[in-house]
């Protein structure tokens, strides 16, 4: 054979491997897009010699573009787990009979750590970080958690203590708010106001009718914020600007995105007839309206980078499903997770951070919380019995929207 064929015969070779790599890989990322990831039973617990060292290597998210590296949950070991024969103890990190019930360094499993704040019966101990506050409207905002108690607006900078950083003396039933150097924006129950924060009196900037969801700040200059009829912008500089509406009517959860926001409109409430929610993307500088998706009885919506999760109660088909954001949106919304004990009536939140999504299952007055990794796995109950409040990821902790801003390790 001339060396020129060789040549030739190696290049084809390496072709057809390279060729049939890809093939495996896109069937692989098929068959997560089609069907999910059974997790394994719960009631098998941890291998007696489970470690840290034998944790799986970190896998794609399977979506058909995610490049955050993941690594599904393993199966947790709680009180439910321990009565149906699985193994309270575990070998952690080279270290035999690690209580996993107790244990603040391995909570639930070999490697998951309450990071000092005290594990019981499998699961972290939630911490007060603003004792006697109330935590409304909690969200991350300029690098810090911002909410607001009464009249107050306040911003929690763990490990620092909360501060105020304005407040709105007659402004009854504050709802979210938000901050730049000179200002603080925030929703009352029928007003928009804006109050300096070196003091003095809140300026009305709007007078539109209650809304429930959060306010924004666009890049624009712009406040955007909700009425019974959708959202709304005006200017923040109090100028008298008008009023104008931003993206659909009807909206009542939104969440924020590179150049925008995405929309729930038609949302379902617990107790009305079921109905049609819609999905869509609205840019800060205005235009089309893009329509990412929609579904039986959404409520209730988050974002990462290239997805928004939603809340879907309508039966069988209860649990969290997902829309591609621009630019990879195709108008479909998938199934990510079957979660029936989230049709129980009752306030729902979700939030998400690089690698898990978080949600609530309402259960009586309070709610359970639980978490999946976007890749797949074990949905696993990470709080039982918390308060019922918004969830926010900030740090290697999940903060609540609730009285006394309560926290949870991851």
């Amino acid at each position: 054979m001339t060396e020129n064929a060789e040549m030739a015969r190696r290049r084809s070779y390496l072709a057809l491997a390279a060729l049939a790599h890809v093939v495996a890989v896109a069937a692989a990322c098929d068959a997560f897009e089609s069907e999910e990831t059974s997790p394994p039973s719960a009631d098998a617990g941890p291998s007696p010699d489970a470690s840290t060292s034998d944790a799986r290597p970190p896998i794609d998210a399977g979506d058909g573009g995610s490049s955050v590296p993941c690594e599904p949950e393993p199966p947790w070991v709680d009180e439910s787990a321990v009565a149906d024969g699985g193994l309270a103890t575990a070998t952690c990190g080279g270290v035999a009979g690690v209580d996993l019930l107790n244990s603040d360094s391995h909570c639930g499993r070999c490697g998951h750590s309450c990071l000092g704040d005290g594990c019981e019966k499998g699961r972290c101990k939630p911490k007060l970080m603003a004792a006697a506050e109330s935590g409304t409207g909690l969200r991350v905002h300029a690098g810090s958690l911002a909410y607001v108690n009464g009249d107050f607006v306040r911003v929690l900078s763990p490990p620092a203590a909360s501060t105020t950083i304005a407040t709105a003396p007659g402004a009854s039933g504050l709802r979210s708010a938000v901050y730049d150097d000179a200002h603080v924006f925030t929703r009352g129950n029928l007003r928009l106001f804006r109050v300096g924060r070196d003091g003095g009196a809140p300026d009305t900037l709007s007078a539109a009718t209650a809304g429930i969801a959060p306010v924004f700040l666009s890049p624009t200059g712009d406040v955007v914020f909700d009425s019974d009829n959708g959202y709304l912008r005006a200017s923040k500089l109090g100028d008298g600007g008008d009023v104008v509406p931003f993206g659909p009517r009807n909206v009542t959860a939104a969440a924020e995105v590179p150049g925008g926001l995405v929309l729930l409109a038609n949302a379902w409430n617990d107790g009305v007839l079921s109905r049609l929610g819609v999905l869509h993307h609205e840019a800060w500088a205005g235009g089309t309206t893009l329509t990412l998706g929609s579904a039986t009885n959404l409520t209730a919506v988050a974002v990462d980078a290239e997805h928004v999760y939603a809340i879907r109660v309508d039966g069988a088909a209860t649990g969290i499903v997902r829309a591609r954001l621009p630019p990879k949106n195709d108008g479909v919304v998938q199934d990510f997770a079957v979660d029936p004990a989230t049709a129980s009536p009752g306030q729902r939140y979700i939030a998400v951070d690089a690698t898990h999504v978080y949600w609530t299952r309402p259960v009586g007055g309070s709610v359970d919380i639980v978490k999946r990794a976007k890749c797949g796995g074990e949905t696993v109950v990470i709080a039982k019995g918390a308060a019922r409040g918004l969830l926010v990821p900030f740090g290697d902790y999940l903060y609540q929207g609730a009285f006394g801003v309560p926290r949870i390790a991851k």
